[in-house]
């Protein structure tokens, strides 16, 4: 009965994975922000930069690989420090492991704390825990903002730009005639 049920488990899991792209949003390059052309003055790291989408499926691979939010919204420096807490976490999990078998699957029972050397592998193992989870957060949280705030300030430094170039514009070079318009709407 064991089994059936792990074969179930797994072709279900992979009608979900292979069935569909795990997001909720209809995925569109530039969806946040059109240009109607690309300016001579964009570099092709700001292209790069307003053209990426954080979608739910970053969100599932952040959890297997630490910092790649911030990889791709290229901020290394906090990507690295991402991996250590992570890989910190890591090797908490593993010596607790190995200094007290028996308390991973305890984790959550308090009963489990008759000595010193238990209490502290508990706070470490929790520590732990909370370390691995804490990255993830901080990575799709922080990710997700700084993508946005470096799209803005490229979204506001062409908009001035444009805005800009409208202004310097000569208008008595074009010949403009008067015009009279009417419209109905139903």
């Amino acid at each position: 009965m064991k089994r059936l049920l792990f074969a179930l488990l797994i072709i279900a899991f992979q009608q979900a994975v292979y069935g569909q792209d795990v997001d909720v949003f209809k995925r569109d390059l530039n969806d946040h922000f059109k240009l109607p052309h690309v300016p001579d003055s964009m570099t092709y790291e700001e292209f790069k930069t307003l053209s990426t989408n954080l979608r739910l499926i970053d969100a599932a691979e952040a959890m297997v690989v630490p910092g790649l939010i911030h990889f791709k919204v290229r901020d290394k420096f906090t990507g690295y420090t991402l991996v250590g807490a992570r890989l910190l976490g890591y090797a908490g999990i593993v010596y607790v492991n190995i200094n007290n078998k028996d308390l991973l699957g305890d984790l959550f029972n308090y009963e489990v704390l008759n000595s010193e050397e238990s209490k502290t592998d508990y706070f470490i193992a929790l520590s732990s825990i909370g370390l691995i989870a804490g990255s993830y957060f901080y990575d799709w949280i922080h990710g997700r903002y700084l993508l946005d705030k470096k799209q803005q300030k490229i979204r506001y430094k062409y908009a001035i730009k444009l805005r800009s170039e409208m202004a310097n514009y000569n208008t008595s070079l074009r010949k403009t005639y008067p015009e009279l318009s009417f419209q109905i709407t139903f």
